[in-house]
């Protein structure tokens, strides 16, 4: 039988270490996984799921036991994809950040762009080091360095394409090849959606991929539809006391992805979201 999600996003902390203005506060609420309920969670989620992306809010490097969480993963047989700022990444030795079971680490570059910039030259350069690293080792896993279409950096953008001899062609494109495996990309904008706003009257045409090809997993077991519910607004169950095919055969689940399936938000909240949807 095929796995129906590409992927599960697992917040494994919503600890990150800053406090970007576009990222959404507060952090800290919810605190570890923890490495025992982790497995838990692989073990419902293995089944249901081809990868995991530790993500949600949060930065995974953040956790001094990333590499237990990742001997779990590995154990399950979860690829897994990172989703970081860079700021932790000397934290771990390159042969573990590019091996199995990481297939991609997606780095924020955009997150930078708010910290001091003695710091953000500090992390650009590990993240070069990771990268010569990477490419001395052949490794197979993928590196993107991200930024935000409204948060484009063209001078960093020009030094990281001149960098790697190639021609400067994000804003054309969007998406630049550095090296084997290692892409500069250019992400859409969007607007953070918070359980708490007004909702929008009537039927609202939409596609989405939430339930149809991504779930999401809160640090405290809450599962959500997908990766932008990061307050926990559609509380589809909890994996502390449900297993997770009890939550998606939940009336309120199956609502939720019938209607993507027409291309209807059902959700009060899935109406004003902006992430990765196409109004019809």
């Amino acid at each position: 039988m095929s796995k129906p999600f590409i992927r599960t996003y697992v917040e494994l902390s919503d600890f990150c270490g800053l406090k970007c203005s576009f990222c959404p506060a507060p952090k800290g609420r919810r605190g570890e996984m923890g490495v025992e309920f982790f497995e838990r969670v692989c073990t419902q989620i293995s089944p249901f799921t081809q990868n995991i992306t530790f993500h949600l809010l949060g930065d995974p490097l953040y956790l001094s036991n990333l590499p237990q969480y990742l001997s779990i993963a590995e154990k399950y047989n979860l690829p897994v994809e990172i989703v970081t700022s860079g700021l932790y990444i000397h934290r771990f030795a390159p042969s573990l950040l590019l091996s199995p079971p990481i297939r991609q680490i997606s780095i924020s570059l955009s997150a930078l762009e708010e910290v001091r910039e003695e710091v953000r030259e500090r992390v650009i350069e590990r993240c070069l080091e990771l990268i010569e690293a990477h490419q001395n080792l052949h490794s197979q896993t993928f590196i993107n360095l991200r930024m935000h279409e409204n948060r484009l950096n063209p001078t960093l953008a020009k030094r990281l394409c001149e960098r790697f001899g190639v021609r400067d062609e994000l804003e054309q494109k969007g998406r630049v090849r550095l090296a084997y495996r290692v892409f500069l990309l250019l992400t859409k904008s969007f607007e953070w959606v918070r359980a708490e706003q007004e909702g929008r009257s009537g039927e609202v045409s939409k596609k989405c991929y939430g339930l149809l090809s991504q779930v999401g997993i809160l640090a405290n077991g809450v599962v959500v539809p997908c990766c932008i519910d990061c307050d926990g607004g559609i509380a589809l169950g909890d994996l502390h006391t449900q297993s997770l095919d009890q939550i998606l055969s939940s009336p309120r689940a199956i609502a939720i992805k019938r209607g993507f399936e027409r291309g209807v938000a059902v959700e009060e909240q899935c109406k004003r979201c902006t992430y990765r949807a196409v109004e019809m």
